[in-house]
């Protein structure tokens, strides 16, 4: 017998089995979306990796945050979904 269920969630009336279709659904939608937003969390070079949360370089489908007290300095050119500066974070391009 196969089970269709993947998850359960509790609510006040019990237990509710959450159908295995929806699950996948979801997870699909995920993947087609591909945008990370990804956070400065130390100041450096944009092409530093350990600038960023989660880690990695900011990529073309990202939406980009730099954070307060972070200076993060770009040298050429970059394309992302979206930048953010924040009040007192500094986004340097030279």
């Amino acid at each position: 017998m196969l089970k269709w269920f993947a998850l359960v969630r509790y609510n006040r009336s019990g237990i509710r089995p959450i159908p295995l279709f929806y699950l996948l659904l979801n997870l699909a939608f995920v993947a087609v979306s591909g945008a990370t937003t990804k956070t400065s969390i130390a100041s450096g070079n944009w092409d530093n990796a350990s600038c960023w949360l989660p880690s990695g370089v900011p990529s073309p489908n990202d939406n980009v945050i730099i954070d307060n007290n972070c200076n993060i300095t770009l040298n050429s050119q970059r394309q992302v979904n979206n930048l953010t500066v924040a009040p007192t974070g500094f986004f340097i391009l030279l």
